[in-house]
C-alpha cells in the first residue's frame, strides 16, 4: 500500500456547490454559485496554484433561486437558471482569458430611462421549450417564468426536469 501525504492545501473564500477534475487542462474547478451570480476558481491540480479566479455577472430574472451549474467532463462549464435559460462556456476559454465582453449584456430595470438604472448581467440562451402553455401565470411571466426543478447533465446537453409534470426536456449545444 503507498504512503498517503498532503501535496497541497488551499484556502477558498466561498463555499463550494461543485467540484471538477479536468485532466485535459491538468486543472480542479471550484463553482460556487447562489442566487445573484456564480464565481469559478480554477486550481493547478498539481501545486495546487490559482490559476485564475472568475466572478461571473448577476444572472438575470431569478431572485433568490441559486441555478443548476456543473463543469462537464467535455470541459464546459454550463449553467441552468429555474426559467430554463441556458449558458455554455469551453472552460479552456474561461481558463486563458476569463470571461469575454459578448457573454454579458446590459439590461435596463424596467420604467428607467436608457443609462440610468443599467446592471450588466450573464447573457444567458433561451431554450427552445415552454412546457406550460395553458397555464395563465406562466403566460403573464413570459421568460421570467420558473419551471425547471432540476438540470441533469449529459455530454453535449443538458436533462431538463420540469417542477410539474411527467416530461423530461433534452437540450443539445
Amino acid at each position: 500500500m503507498p504512503s498517503l501525504s498532503t501535496t497541497w492545501k488551499l484556502d477558498l473564500e466561498h463555499g463550494i456547490t461543485q467540484l471538477s477534475y479536468h485532466s485535459a487542462l491538468g486543472v480542479v474547478v471550484v463553482v460556487h454559485a447562489d442566487s445573484h451570480h456564480a464565481t469559478l476558481t480554477i486550481i493547478d491540480a498539481q501545486t495546487g496554484t490559482l490559476r485564475r479566479i472568475v466572478t461571473l455577472p448577476p444572472f438575470p430574472d431569478t431572485p433568490h433561486v441559486p441555478p443548476r451549474v456543473q463543469c462537464t467532463n467535455k470541459d464546459e462549464f454550463v449553467c441552468v437558471l429555474p426559467t430554463g435559460k441556458l449558458f455554455v462556456e469551453p472552460l479552456r476559454r474561461i481558463l486563458e482569458s476569463g470571461l469575454s465582453e459578448d457573454v454579458q449584456e446590459k439590461r435596463t430595470s424596467s420604467g428607467e430611462r436608457e443609462g440610468e438604472g443599467e446592471e450588466v448581467v450573464l447573457k444567458m440562451q433561451s431554450v427552445p421549450i415552454n412546457p406550460e402553455l395553458l397555464n395563465a401565470k406562466a403566460r403573464k411571466a413570459g421568460e421570467r417564468w420558473r419551471w425547471v426543478d432540476n438540470a441533469v447533465f449529459v455530454p453535449g446537453g443538458v436533462v431538463l426536469l420540469p417542477i410539474r409534470g411527467p416530461e423530461m426536456f433534452y437540450v443539445r449545444w
